[in-house]
């Protein structure tokens, strides 16, 4: 008996080949569960582009992007018809529909799959990555150049084919992109995707934080969350800060770009920052592993412009900014103290 897990899979394959039957096709609609997108549809069309070797960095950019298109068709299709039949029984009225959904997932499929193929395959990627305390630039081949942060990695095509220039990044970098109106520039950072002709930005993405931050120096941008295409657009000294948590959008106005990019001179820049996010970045310039004794030291907010200070002075003024003391112990420097309140609670 064939093996009912992979029927799915086998039927998927003859959809996108334009082999299935109405009978086929209403089973595989029934599995993808069309009413409401679900992951039988995500599983399969990760595979489809897994086959069609793909870097494993645009897998998950693709099949959002598919399930949110997809998604948004199908809702676009019920709301011009009121209420979608029932796929119980097949008649000619319900293979209509059937068509209809099915061409939309087909054509959008198709559309992301062949988009797909003019982006770099696997070897055919550059990787850079910078260790603690180190800052470096990187010149990609249309000219643009990348100073990337400590702590910082980089991927990135050797040589730029198709209709677009896309790089990924986990990291802050600041990005002076070489203009060409007819290849836009796409950056890739966590749940966002920034896209600019010719401009010079910076991101701070690094992995495990809580909050993306774009912020233009000069020209202009456009940033897109990926799961639901949601946009902001920014102008020189803007910046937006994307809330991985909540999803959110916070578009500020701030006094100089230049302040975000401070850090390619070895300066250390921060903006009523929270205290744990200011350890990670003494972190990653000093090489140093910081330890925060009481979790209430996280909530203290930090402004302040460090340059070319030892680190023993930072930890001075930073200990005094926490309402706490320090020590080294293992090669550790532990904060304790009584910190600052939760300013949520």
């Amino acid at each position: 008996m064939e093996d009912q897990k992979e029927k799915p899979t086998l039927l998927f394959q003859k959809f996108l080949e334009g082999k299935c039957n109405a009978i086929e096709l209403q089973v595989l609609l029934d599995h993808f569960n069309v009413h409401d997108i679900n992951e039988g549809l995500k599983d399969l069309v990760s595979k489809e582009l897994l086959s069609n070797e793909i870097t494993d960095q645009l897998i998950q950019m693709k099949v959002d992007r598919i399930i949110h298109e997809t998604d948004k068709e199908i809702r676009g299709i019920k709301n011009r018809d009121q209420k979608l039949p029932k796929i119980a029984k097949i008649d000619l009225s319900n293979w209509k529909w059937l068509s209809t959904i099915a061409a939309a997932v087909l054509i959008i499929t198709f559309g992301i799959l062949n988009f797909s193929q003019i982006l770099p395959i696997k070897g055919q990627l550059a990787h850079t990555e910078v260790p603690n305390s180190k800052v470096i630039s990187v010149i990609l081949a249309d000219g643009s150049k990348i100073t990337l942060n400590a702590g910082s990695k980089l991927s990135y095509p050797k040589q730029f084919k198709g209709r677009t220039r896309e790089v990924f990044l986990e990291g802050e970098a600041m990005f002076e992109v070489a203009r060409d109106i007819k290849k836009p520039f796409i950056v890739h950072s966590g749940n966002l995707r920034t896209t600019v002709l010719g401009t010079s930005f910076n991101i701070k993405a690094y992995k495990g934080d809580e909050r993306i931050q774009v912020t233009v120096i000069s020209g202009k941008v456009n940033v897109v969350e990926t799961a639901t295409g949601r946009n902001v657009n920014l102008v020189p000294d803007e910046r937006v800060v994307f809330n991985a948590k909540t999803a959110g959008f916070d578009l500020q106005r701030i006094p100089s770009a230049e302040n975000a990019t401070k850090w390619k001179n070895g300066r250390l820049s921060f903006d009523d920052t929270r205290f744990d996010e200011v350890v990670q970045e003494f972190t990653r310039k000093y090489g140093l592993e910081v330890v925060l004794e009481n979790s209430a030291i996280a909530n203290c907010r930090v402004t302040m412009v460090f340059n070319q200070e030892h680190p023993d002075e930072i930890l001075k003024i930073l200990a005094a900014l926490a309402n706490a003391g320090y020590k080294k112990e293992g090669g550790k420097i532990i904060f304790y103290g009584t910190g600052c309140p939760d300013e949520n609670n």
